[in-house]
């Protein structure tokens, strides 16, 4: 039955990591679209 539970609780800390990483690199990915934005309207 403990093993069975802590399957469960491996499985889902391994879900909410992957998520927290989508979620990381979502607001990283946004963040690098903004700044070359911004570095190309001084350029330009």
């Amino acid at each position: 039955m403990s093993t069975r539970i802590l399957k469960l609780v491996n499985h889902i800390t391994r879900i909410s990591l992957s998520w927290l990483l989508l979620q990381i690199a979502a607001k990283g990915y946004r963040w690098l679209l903004i700044r070359g934005c911004d570095i190309h309207r001084n350029n330009g």
